[in-house]
Protein backbone atom coordinates (compact mmCIF):
# COMPACT_ATOMS: atom_id res chain seq x y z
CA UNK A 1 0.00 0.00 0.00
CA UNK A 2 2.91 1.95 0.59
CA UNK A 3 6.72 2.27 0.37
CA UNK A 4 9.29 4.46 1.15
CA UNK A 5 13.11 4.73 -0.82
CA UNK A 6 15.34 7.12 0.14
CA UNK A 7 18.13 7.71 -3.00
CA UNK A 8 21.46 9.48 -0.68
CA UNK A 9 23.18 10.50 -4.14
CA UNK A 10 20.06 12.48 -5.56
CA UNK A 11 19.33 13.33 -2.63
CA UNK A 12 15.59 11.69 -3.31
CA UNK A 13 12.85 10.14 -1.58
CA UNK A 14 10.22 8.12 -3.66
CA UNK A 15 7.28 7.88 -2.08
CA UNK A 16 4.72 4.84 -3.76
CA UNK A 17 1.03 4.87 -2.61
CA UNK A 18 -1.79 2.38 -3.91
CA UNK A 19 -5.24 1.69 -3.27
CA UNK A 20 -8.42 2.71 -1.23
CA UNK A 21 -6.99 3.28 2.67
CA UNK A 22 -8.45 3.31 6.17
CA UNK A 23 -7.08 5.66 8.37
CA UNK A 24 -5.27 2.94 10.52
CA UNK A 25 -3.20 2.69 7.39
CA UNK A 26 -2.81 6.33 6.87
CA UNK A 27 -1.73 6.44 10.04
CA UNK A 28 1.09 4.22 10.04
CA UNK A 29 2.14 5.89 6.65
CA UNK A 30 2.09 9.33 8.33
CA UNK A 31 3.98 8.07 11.40
CA UNK A 32 6.73 6.37 8.84
CA UNK A 33 6.86 9.47 6.84
CA UNK A 34 7.43 11.48 9.41
CA UNK A 35 10.37 10.13 11.20
CA UNK A 36 12.25 9.01 7.85
CA UNK A 37 11.64 12.57 6.55
CA UNK A 38 13.37 13.88 10.15
CA UNK A 39 15.98 11.42 10.35
CA UNK A 40 17.54 12.05 6.33
CA UNK A 41 17.35 15.81 7.11
CA UNK A 42 19.17 15.69 10.25
CA UNK A 43 21.39 13.40 8.33
CA UNK A 44 21.90 15.21 4.76
CA UNK A 45 20.19 18.43 5.23
CA UNK A 46 17.13 19.46 2.71
CA UNK A 47 15.99 16.57 0.19
CA UNK A 48 13.76 16.13 -2.74
CA UNK A 49 10.57 13.91 -2.66
CA UNK A 50 8.91 12.46 -5.29
CA UNK A 51 5.50 11.02 -4.72
CA UNK A 52 3.85 8.41 -6.83
CA UNK A 53 0.16 8.42 -6.60
CA UNK A 54 -0.50 6.73 -9.73
CA UNK A 55 -1.78 3.75 -8.28
CA UNK A 56 -3.71 5.77 -5.27
CA UNK A 57 -7.48 5.64 -5.00
CA UNK A 58 -9.29 9.09 -3.96
CA UNK A 59 -9.52 8.64 -0.93
CA UNK A 60 -12.52 9.41 2.20
CA UNK A 61 -12.59 12.57 3.80
CA UNK A 62 -11.06 11.18 6.86
CA UNK A 63 -7.93 10.10 5.04
CA UNK A 64 -7.69 13.29 2.92
CA UNK A 65 -7.78 15.39 6.62
CA UNK A 66 -4.94 13.47 7.62
CA UNK A 67 -3.19 14.14 4.62
CA UNK A 68 -4.04 17.86 5.24
CA UNK A 69 -2.25 17.53 8.72
CA UNK A 70 0.38 15.74 7.68
CA UNK A 71 1.19 18.43 5.23
CA UNK A 72 1.71 20.65 8.45
CA UNK A 73 3.64 18.56 9.89
CA UNK A 74 6.46 17.56 6.85
CA UNK A 75 6.40 21.55 6.36
CA UNK A 76 8.41 22.07 10.15
CA UNK A 77 10.75 19.42 8.69
CA UNK A 78 11.82 22.50 6.12
CA UNK A 79 12.90 19.41 3.39
CA UNK A 80 12.93 20.49 -0.20
CA UNK A 81 10.50 20.55 -3.19
CA UNK A 82 7.79 18.14 -3.20
CA UNK A 83 6.55 16.44 -6.53
CA UNK A 84 3.29 14.38 -6.16
CA UNK A 85 2.41 12.86 -9.56
CA UNK A 86 -1.51 11.36 -10.10
CA UNK A 87 -3.21 9.09 -12.84
CA UNK A 88 -6.61 11.15 -12.87
CA UNK A 89 -7.69 14.90 -12.41
CA UNK A 90 -9.77 13.62 -9.59
CA UNK A 91 -6.63 12.38 -7.80
CA UNK A 92 -5.10 15.77 -8.74
CA UNK A 93 -7.95 18.03 -7.32
CA UNK A 94 -8.02 15.70 -3.67
CA UNK A 95 -4.41 16.17 -3.82
CA UNK A 96 -4.43 20.24 -3.88
CA UNK A 97 -6.98 20.35 -2.01
CA UNK A 98 -5.17 18.77 1.02
CA UNK A 99 -1.50 19.76 0.58
CA UNK A 100 -1.44 23.68 -0.06
CA UNK A 101 2.30 24.41 0.10
CA UNK A 102 4.61 26.57 -2.08
CA UNK A 103 7.31 23.60 -2.39
CA UNK A 104 4.16 20.96 -3.36
CA UNK A 105 3.39 20.87 -7.37
CA UNK A 106 1.25 18.44 -8.53
CA UNK A 107 2.20 16.56 -11.98
CA UNK A 108 0.25 14.11 -14.36
CA UNK A 109 3.48 13.50 -16.12
CA UNK A 110 6.87 11.93 -14.06
CA UNK A 111 9.31 13.44 -16.62
CA UNK A 112 8.06 16.55 -15.38
CA UNK A 113 7.78 15.85 -11.74
CA UNK A 114 11.70 14.99 -11.83
CA UNK A 115 12.36 18.37 -14.25
CA UNK A 116 11.03 20.54 -11.48
CA UNK A 117 12.22 18.71 -8.41
CA UNK A 118 15.95 18.89 -9.97
CA UNK A 119 15.78 22.22 -11.44
CA UNK A 120 18.09 25.16 -9.89
CA UNK A 121 17.06 26.46 -6.68
CA UNK A 122 14.95 22.87 -5.42
CA UNK A 123 17.36 22.61 -2.06
CA UNK A 124 17.06 26.16 -1.27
Amino acid sequence: MYQFEFAEDRLLLSVTMTGYWSRDLFDAFAEEYLVTARRIRATHGKFRVLSDAGEFEVQSVEVSAGFAELSAKLAAVDMGRVAIVTSTVLNKMQAASVVPSEIVRIFRDRAEALEWLFSEGALN
